[in-house]
């Protein structure tokens, strides 16, 4: 898609005008036009939560309010793909907060389980803590589902935890 609008630009159609054509922001494609250009395909990859050093973002930080550069020149400079990252860190840094790296968190997909599977994750959940995310891999089941079976469990017991979607089969 973006390979789409970086063509129209460098055909000659302007990036207001693809805007005004397709709705997408003219200063978006401006950016990946210089994204391509100076990194190729690898410049328009999107990457999930980057995970920047703390170290790093005090550097950008720092030259953006010394006056030294733009959000957008420094996007380009740091290969950062969006002036929104970086606005935050100044906003982050000027509010007296500190810029920590972030750590990536993985999400995993739930899976099917029995009744009592859950019963059992849930014990286990509240017997150490409430701690979601180790039951979480533990298990291999998501977070998502882990605290809605503890919620129920806790509201309603194990019954709670039946799984009453779908149609139930009959018994001969």
């Amino acid at each position: 898609e973006k390979l789409f609008y970086i063509g129209l630009v460098t055909q000659g159609m302007a990036p207001n005008a693809v805007q005004r054509k397709y709705g997408v922001e003219h200063s978006q494609v401006s950016r990946w036009v210089k994204r391509y250009g100076l990194q190729g395909i690898d410049g328009l990859r999107h990457r999930l939560m980057g995970k920047y050093p703390s170290e790093l973002k005090l550097k950008i930080v720092l030259e953006y309010l010394e006056g030294h550069s733009s959000y957008p020149r420094l996007c380009d400079k740091y290969n950062i793909p969006n002036v929104s990252t970086i606005y935050q860190w100044v906003h982050q840094y000027t509010s007296g907060k500190q810029l920590t790296t972030r750590s990536v968190k993985q999400v995993k997909d739930g899976r099917k389980t029995t009744q009592l599977e859950r019963v059992e994750i849930v014990q286990w959940i509240i017997a150490n803590d409430m701690d979601y995310s180790r039951a979480m891999n533990k298990y291999n089941v998501s977070y998502g589902q882990v605290y809605s079976w503890t919620r129920k469990f806790k509201q309603g017991g194990p019954e709670a935890l039946v799984d009453r979607r779908g149609k139930g089969k009959t018994v001969h």
